[in-house]
């Protein structure tokens, strides 16, 4: 998997922590749900061991299931904390500016920074 692919999922996995509410907050970072989505939408991160679906079980084609960081992935994640928390920021800043859309993208892995 590509770094560009890796931080767009979790900037997305950090998005969902700082929106989680506060019965989530005391929980570790394995049982935090930090995705929803596909089995084919998640399969760079659930190949690369970064991330499993809640239960274990993958859900059927074109069915959404919630995703939880594996060791591997919490460890990637707190590598990765201090740069995530900034762009996390500079989202947040834009949305505040007007410009949100064009940030909203790019967590997907679309533009940069327009």
């Amino acid at each position: 998997m590509n770094q560009k692919t890796l931080r767009g999922f979790m900037l997305e996995a950090h998005r969902r922590i700082e929106i989680g509410d506060d019965a989530e907050r005391g929980l570790p970072l394995t049982r935090k749900w930090v995705g929803l989505g596909t089995a084919a939408a998640y399969k760079p991160m659930v190949e690369a061991g970064y991330m499993t679906f809640h239960d274990g079980k993958i859900p059927p084609p074109r069915c959404m299931g919630w995703l939880v960081f594996t060791e591997t992935g919490a460890a990637k994640y707190q590598e990765l904390l201090p740069d995530l928390q900034r762009a996390y920021a500079e989202f947040q800043k834009a949305i505040k500016g007007g410009n949100g859309y064009l940030w909203e993208y790019s967590l997907f892995g679309g533009l940069a920074r327009a």
